[in-house]
């Protein structure tokens, strides 16, 4: 039989299930609200410095659980990247920089980066930049840090890595590059030594035009004055490779000007009143040297000049050829003036002399030539460039000294020899200098000695030498004149040579065929050889009828070859009153009438001649020659008895008057022409008509010789 306890029912519960459940879900929840999140775990990791904790929390994918260790470099990348993992760069560049793996370090961060600021990935690529670098591959560490750059990521130390690692690649092209947008997107930023790159980098490139803009700026910030020898020497190379030094001569004469020396004269500077220093110097040979370059040449000979003062040796070299280009060489003169002598440079003392001669400072000049002749005695150059100087004084006595210390030393110079001849005729030394003129070669003569060896040999009556100097000078003649001519022809008559006479005024008419002159000087020549038809042929031409020469000579030689006829034919009548004919070719225009039947004209012309001493035998020959014995002896014994000087002509023409009845013939056959009293001396043209017994003129004398040759002391 069951018990009666079975049918028992349980014991209802002491808590109620509900309320037990109910306490669990709380409990539970208590503990879920309790316990941190990955994202807060992570973070109270951070705080407690403990960054490897916090990357093996976020390097798990589940809860929280504890992960494998330790965790690889990437690893610690990519849970620094991860989203939970905020304030992390300090983190994620140390994993890059750990990782020796710039490649997968950027994909990664391209891959999970997305969720970071501006700001965090700043720092992530600067740092794939430099592994890159460190691994030697500047090529990707420009690529990388250009891509960032141009993503928005403009960060001057992004910018400087990205410029040296497209440097470092040898592509200094894409290096500018970014300078040129750093220019245009953040121009503020770009800082001193983002420009000394750039100006590198234009150099290196041969972009000297770039890199000159960013010196000249750099130049104009600075006080004159200020400027440091660096930048000013640096921006003169890139003006110079860029082709336009002249933008910088300007920077350059601002600072020299600012300085004490830059105004001061030479004289300051020679005295030492003002002692630049050494950058002073330095500057104002930059400028001397680029201003010749440049072609501001006027600028560096001042500047030059200056410096030769302060006694650089360059600087003198320098000013020394420019004063020639420049025709500076009283500026040079000045300059030396002050430095002489230069040690170890004795040449300058040399310049100075000549320079100082040059300029006519004859009570300067000597004295330095002395200084120098006294340490260079046979300096010939300057032993004949000091007698010069005193040829010029003049004090030809020391001049000559010197010439012969010359000739002692050179015994062959002949330019010492012509000299020492020249100043022989200065000293009236005439058989000397003739000497030597007369014992020169050919070869040897120049027109100045020629000049000075004819008048002298006329002048002494060596007619030989004076012909030989005469066809000396002919033979050099391109184009002689008439005056030349003229005077060889009559040389050949001094020394008896006709012919050659003739010869020469032949020539002379063929290639000066419009030369009265020369024409009626080879009739002359021709008369004289007796040749009437060729004389006569010569001066009867129409362009001579207004020459009273050649009427002159044409009625003479008429008259001579008792032509009366053709004369008249020639000359017409009435011509006397052209022309203020001389008496006796009054005369023998008397005869041309006289023959010619015209016995007015002919009266009147024998009565124009006055009855003077000088005239009576011209009227006697007259008188003779139309058959008037007795007036010719009465005219021709008062001449005889009046003159004081025996006249063998005169005589002659006597006995002919006396001989000319007992003959039987009252006219002469031949007239006589040649008279002792010639109208000749009234020519003012050189040389005369002479007649074949007139002696030649006397020559003019050594003291005319002295004052008219065109010797150098003379000038």
């Amino acid at each position: 039989m069951p018990s009666s306890t079975s049918n028992l029912a349980p014991p209802p519960p002491l808590v109620p299930q509900w309320l037990i459940w109910s306490m669990v879900a709380v409990c539970l929840g208590l503990a879920t609200a309790l316990v941190p999140s990955r994202k807060e775990l992570i973070g109270m990791h951070l705080a407690d410095g403990n960054s490897q904790r916090a990357l093996e929390v976020a390097h798990t994918t589940g809860g929280v659980q504890e992960p494998e260790l330790p965790l690889s470099p990437m690893a610690r990348l990519q849970a620094a990247l991860s989203p939970d993992f905020h304030g992390s760069s300090t983190i994620a560049t140390l994993a890059i920089q750990t990782a020796n793996d710039p490649t997968g370090c950027l994909a990664l961060l391209e891959k999970t980066g997305a969720s970071l600021t501006r700001e965090q990935k700043i720092p992530l690529y600067l740092a794939v930049t430099k592994s890159a670098l460190a691994h030697n591959n500047p090529r990707l560490a420009a690529q990388v840090a250009t891509n960032a750059i141009h993503a928005g990521l403009s960060d001057p130390a992004l910018r400087h890595t990205a410029i040296q690692a497209w440097r470092w690649a040898d592509q200094p092209g894409e290096a500018l590059k970014v300078f040129d947008h750093w220019r245009q997107s953040d121009p503020a930023t770009l800082d001193i030594a983002a420009e000394d790159l750039e100006i590198a980098l234009s150099r290196e490139t041969g972009s000297n035009q770039r890199a000159l803009p960013l010196l000249l700026a750099r130049l104009r910030s600075n006080l004159p004055g200020t400027t440091s020898t660096a930048l000013m020497e640096l921006t003169l190379t890139v003006a110079a490779n860029a082709g336009k030094t002249e933008l910088v001569l300007p920077h350059i004469s601002a600072w020299v000007a600012a300085q004490p020396a830059g105004t001061a004269s030479m004289e300051d500077l020679a005295s030492g009143k003002i002692k630049p220093d050494d950058k002073f110097l330095h500057f104002a040979g930059l400028l001397a040297r680029h201003s010749e370059w440049t072609l501001q040449l006027e600028t560096a000979f001042e500047w030059f000049s200056k410096l030769a003062v302060l006694g650089d040796s360059f600087a003198l070299e320098r000013a020394a050829q420019l004063q020639i280009w420049l025709n500076r060489s009283s500026d040079f003169m000045a300059l030396l003036q002050h430095i002489v002598p230069v040690p170890e440079q004795p040449k300058y003392t040399r310049q100075l002399a000549r320079l100082l001669g040059e300029s006519g400072l004859y009570d300067q000049a000597p004295a330095i030539y002395e200084k120098w002749l006294k340490d260079n005695p046979k300096d010939i150059t300057a032993l004949s460039e000091l007698a010069a100087l005193y040829s010029e004084i003049p004090d030809p006595p020391k001049a000559l000294a010197l010439y012969q210390k010359v000739t002692s030393i050179d015994p062959g110079n002949l330019n010492a020899r012509k000299e020492i001849a020249d100043l022989n005729l200065v000293l009236k030394n005439y058989p000397a200098a003739f000497q030597f003129y007369n014992s020169l070669p050919e070869n040897d003569h120049d027109a100045l000695t020629l000049e000075n060896f004819s008048l002298l040999a006329e002048s002494l009556g060596d007619y030989p030498a004076y012909h030989r100097a005469l066809l000396i000078r002919y033979h050099r003649l391109h184009e002689p004149t008439t005056n030349d001519f003229l005077e060889l022809a009559r040389s050949f008559e001094l020394v008896n040579k006709p012919d050659g006479a003739i010869t020469t005024l032949t020539e002379g008419l063929r290639r000066l065929p419009k030369s009265r002159v020369i024409r009626t000087h080879l009739a002359q020549s021709w008369r004289n050889r007796g040749n009437y038809d060729e004389a006569i042929k010569l001066l009867a031409v129409n362009s001579l009828k207004t020459d009273l020469m050649a009427m002159s000579l044409f009625i003479e030689v008429c008259c001579l070859k008792e032509d009366y006829q053709q004369a008249l034919a020639f000359l017409g009548r009435g011509i006397e009153k052209k022309f203020g004919f001389p008496p006796d070719v009054l005369l023998d225009l008397g005869h041309i009438y006289f023959n010619n039947g015209y016995m007015t004209e002919a009266d009147a012309l024998y009565s124009s001649v006055p009855d003077e001493p000088t005239l009576w035998p011209l009227i006697a020959n007259a008188r003779y020659r139309r058959g008037d014995l007795a007036g010719a002896e009465t005219y021709q014994k008062r001449y005889l008895n009046a003159t004081q000087v025996p006249d063998p002509q005169g005589w002659l023409l006597m006995g002919d008057i006396l001989r000319a009845p007992a003959a039987g013939n009252p006219k002469p056959s031949k007239p006589i022409k040649e008279v002792s009293c010639s109208w000749n001396k009234n020519w003012t043209s050189w040389p005369p008509f002479q007649t074949p017994h007139s002696a030649p003129p006397p020559p003019p004398t050594p003291e005319l010789i002295s004052s008219s040759c065109f010797t150098k002391a003379s000038l």
